[in-house]
Parts: structure tokens; C-alpha cells; sequence
């Protein structure tokens, strides 16, 4: 990735990269997905099997394949915290809530923000 000034701001050192928002890369590094800074930090490290996000407050729905097709999620934050362990059929962030509606099996719950 190069800003206007066509400054390199991320090395070529990813297979993917999948999304940029608020200076922060969606990227994959040897088979994994992870998140940096425009400034080259990690800051969820590369260890997800796969990543979507952004969602409010820097948190990311982090995925683990269960089953052909079938996922788990979780959510990680910035700091590369695990909020939700990947063990979830869906995590959403309804609008306008700091929680998030979570599904396991038939069942839905909310969750909370903070671990």
C-alpha cells in the first residue's frame, strides 16, 4: 500500500491484503490472518484462519473453520485480545449497542464487550 506521495506504507510481505479503514490492514502472512497499523505495528497478530471486521470500538470477528464451509466466530480486539473465543455460528454488533447478539447451536445470547 502507497499513500499519495507514493510512499511505500506497507512492505510486500502479505499474500493479501483485504481491506484498509481507519489505518489499520486486513491481511494474510503464510496461510493466516492478522491486523497492522499504516505504521507497520501488529496489531492482531497472524494467527486467525480468517478475519472480518472492522466493527466499532477496533474489533474484529475473528473465524475458525469447524467443518468445510462451516465457521466459528470470535471477536479480538486492537490489542490483540481475545474478547470471544471463535466457538460462535454468528457474532453481530446490532446498531447503536456496545453488545453483540451471538448464536451457538439454536440459541442466542448477548454479549458484553469486555472480557
Amino acid at each position: 500500500v502507497m499513500d499519495y506521495n507514493k510512499r511505500l506504507l506497507v512492505p510486500c510481505v502479505y499474500s493479501i491484503i483485504q481491506e484498509v479503514n481507519n489505518n489499520q490492514v486486513m491481511a494474510q502472512k503464510d496461510g493466516k490472518w492478522g491486523v497492522v497499523s499504516l505504521q507497520g505495528k501488529v496489531l492482531i497478530p497472524f494467527e486467525h484462519e480468517k478475519i472480518a471486521g472492522p466493527l466499532r470500538y477496533g474489533y474484529y470477528k475473528t473465524g475458525k473453520e469447524h467443518a468445510p464451509g462451516k465457521w466459528y466466530w470470535g471477536l479480538t480486539d486492537t490489542t490483540g485480545q481475545t474478547i470471544l473465543p471463535p466457538e460462535y455460528e454468528s457474532v453481530v454488533q446490532p446498531y447503536n449497542s456496545d453488545f453483540f447478539k451471538i448464536k451457538k447451536g439454536e440459541k442466542i445470547g448477548l454479549a458484553d464487550e469486555k472480557p
